[in-house]
């Protein structure tokens, strides 16, 4: 894992998955590598990750899912500047449209991208802090 820049964690959390990913693996990554998880939190252990952010052994991570519902205030991963938090409110697959739409956004995100051009529901730094 070491060539990797960005390990992206999809995958459903069994009962036999929880903490697949550990100090170990988080160990096995290059310093500027980043870690994107959008399926389930507890997929990566909390501890290890807090530890690998906080002493740098990656450069950051992306977390849509989280540990807790709803994530306390006080938890370590709000004020790391490494870290970014989604809600993991993307969308219901039970909607009729859901799957169609999320196939134009991204087919047309891959058209912007490719032109140089802003991508669709682009959260800049300051929408971040919320301002």
């Amino acid at each position: 894992m070491k060539g990797l820049d960005f390990l992206i964690i999809a995958m459903p959390q069994t009962d036999t998955n929880a903490g697949i990913i550990s100090e170990a693996e988080l160990k096995m990554l290059k310093p500027t590598a980043y870690l994107l998880n959008p399926a389930r939190g507890p997929l990566i252990e909390e501890k290890a990750l807090i530890k690998a952010l906080e002493q740098n052994w990656i450069a950051g991570a992306a977390l849509d899912t989280h540990y807790y519902y709803p994530m306390p205030a006080d938890h370590p991963l709000w004020k790391m500047p490494n870290v970014i938090l989604t809600p993991h409110i993307s969308g219901s697959s039970l909607s009729p449209k859901f799957l169609e739409r999320v196939w134009d956004i991204f087919v047309q995100n891959i058209e912007r991208l490719h032109n140089g051009r802003h991508l669709l529901n682009e959260l800049t730094p300051a929408d971040l802090k919320g301002k």
